[in-house]
């Protein structure tokens, strides 16, 4: 049986926001943090009830489908509209250094180059506020990227999460992955560890977090709504 720790959450957002998220689980190892809306005590009591014997049966298709037809009439009485993003479950691993593995076309930006992009990336935007970037570059396009979540600084926290961006005619060509290499392991060389967020029905990441020996360290499953 999970070990469930409930933290009730501010839902104003049902009245004055225009984005509301009433159930966020976070799992590591035994342990399942649940935020949610006071006024969806009920659901979530259910949800627990019937779900929470082990991460696995948590994150069933059934237990997903019950609380996305029991949050979406929920948050439908709110005037909300459930996000699509709530059908799925997201997988947390840790990325380890790949010693040794450079891509010829892999390297770090710095804001000066005069690349065509052609991801959906703010290359400027986030090396001017201290993140960092590798980019894959064939001729002067850039065809793939990986970028820190957040700036890096004496201050950010030992734990970094990061993220990929390929553009769609050039994805399953590796580069992608060799963008990730680069990062992890100038994250590594600062004392920071990477992590990557994918969705689990997302299996071209699975495939890339097992080529990169990820290992997983927790789950998360949220419910969000828009106002329509």
């Amino acid at each position: 049986m999970l070990e469930f720790i409930l933290v009730p959450r501010d839902e104003s957002w049902l009245e004055i926001g225009e984005v509301a998220v009433p159930l966020e689980i976070t799992v590591s190892e035994n342990n399942a943090t649940v935020e949610y809306y006071p006024s969806a005590e009920a659901i979530v009591t259910k949800l627990i009830e019937r779900f929470g014997e082990s991460v696995e049966v948590l994150f069933s298709d059934e237990a997903i489908s019950f609380a996305v037809n029991a949050f979406g009439e929920f948050l439908e009485s709110y005037g909300f509209s459930l996000s699509p993003d709530s059908e799925d479950f997201y997988i947390n691993c840790k990325l380890k250094c790949v010693c040794g593995e450079c891509h010829p076309m892999v390297r770090k930006l710095t804001g000066s180059e005069e690349y065509n992009d052609l991801t959906d990336t703010d290359i400027d935007g986030l090396i001017g506020d201290g993140y960092i970037i590798y980019a894959a570059v064939v001729g002067n396009d850039i065809v793939a990227v990986a970028n820190t979540g957040e700036p890096i600084t004496e201050e950010t926290p030992r734990e970094v999460e990061i993220g990929v961006d390929t553009a769609e005619k050039h994805r399953r060509c590796g580069y992608g992955r060799a963008c990730i290499s680069a990062l992890v392991n100038e994250l590594t060389r600062l004392g920071h560890t990477a992590i990557y967020e994918y969705a689990s029905k997302n299996t071209a990441s699975a495939r890339l977090v097992k080529g990169l020996g990820g290992e997983e360290t927790s789950r998360k499953f949220y419910i969000v709504g828009f106002m329509e």
